[in-house]
């Protein structure tokens, strides 16, 4: 199981403007922290390297420095933090005009930071656990497909919807081959609150585009299975998605969830996250 972003992400699109570079900003949105917090620290040094090598092959650029490149990129460091603790200091009119030149970047580049760190922290994303696995089996007297959802937030997701379809190949009346979608319907799309766990069933009847496979035609046919759910955050008031999408080798027959609901006097007590994921015969 895999989520629907990262399944997308790994094919490759060619003939696109895909290349990170060519999207800085999106690509830093979606960066880990870390990698962000890497490549800050790696334009931090790069930019006062270069500048500090343009002080320092300029003679008696700087005054208050013993002339070598390590404090003349200090001076430099100090330039962009506007730390400035008066050690150091520009002595030529060259020296004057590239302080200028760094300080003009320097403010443009920590707005530009202090936009990316923003957006990076205000972007909703939704804290939905998903099963890793998707099951084919009874329920309630009938043959069904389901899913797991679960909401690892203490709070809750009002108004959710999900949509559940398959992914599968078909042949067009002209012998074409194309990869297509088809809707499943499902007992019930629509949460009021989606606080705890949902189960996501869809009834395998006649009109079932699954009807009378088997695990060995899903794997034969390739047919994926792919889960979205949209809602709005309770917290922060905004709308989140998340989803994600079972290959067919992910599809289990004849097996039930673990109940991961904790219940006292037929009130909800707890859930058990340590057993989402875990099935039964």
């Amino acid at each position: 199981m895999q989520s629907s972003d990262a399944r997308f992400r790994n094919i490759k699109k060619i003939g696109g403007h895909t290349r990170w570079s060519q999207d800085f900003y999106h690509y830093l949105l979606l960066v880990t922290w870390p990698r962000f917090f890497a490549a800050f620290v790696g334009f931090f040094l790069v930019f006062n390297i270069i500048f500090g090598v343009l002080y320092w092959i300029i003679p008696g650029a700087l005054s208050g420095t013993d002339g070598s490149l390590f404090q003349s990129f200090l001076f430099s460091v100090q330039t962009y933090t506007t730390v400035g603790y008066g050690s150091f200091a520009p002595a030529s009119a060259l020296a004057h005009v590239i302080m200028v030149c760094e300080s003009l970047l320097m403010l443009f580049s920590s707005a530009a930071l202090t936009g990316l760190v923003f957006a990076k922290f205000s972007r909703p994303n939704a804290k939905i656990i998903f099963s890793k696995s998707a099951l084919i089996s009874q329920f309630d007297g009938k043959k069904c497909l389901m899913m797991r959802m679960g909401n690892l937030r203490n709070n809750t997701i009002a108004e959710a919807q999900v949509s559940m379809l398959i992914l599968k190949t078909f042949v067009t009346s002209e012998g074409q081959q194309t990869r297509g979608q088809v809707d499943l319907k499902l007992r019930r799309r629509t949460s009021l609150f989606f606080a705890l766990s949902w189960l996501v069933v869809h009834e395998i009847d006649e009109q079932s585009p699954i009807y009378g496979l088997t695990s060995e035609d899903l794997i034969r046919q390739n047919i994926e299975l792919a889960v979205s759910v949209i809602g709005n955050d309770s917290t922060v008031s905004q709308a989140v998605h998340a989803g994600c999408i079972y290959s067919p080798d992910e599809i289990i027959f004849d097996r039930y969830f673990e109940d991961v609901i904790e219940s006292e006097n037929g009130r909800v007590k707890a859930i058990n996250y340590k057993k989402f994921h875990d099935l039964k015969a």
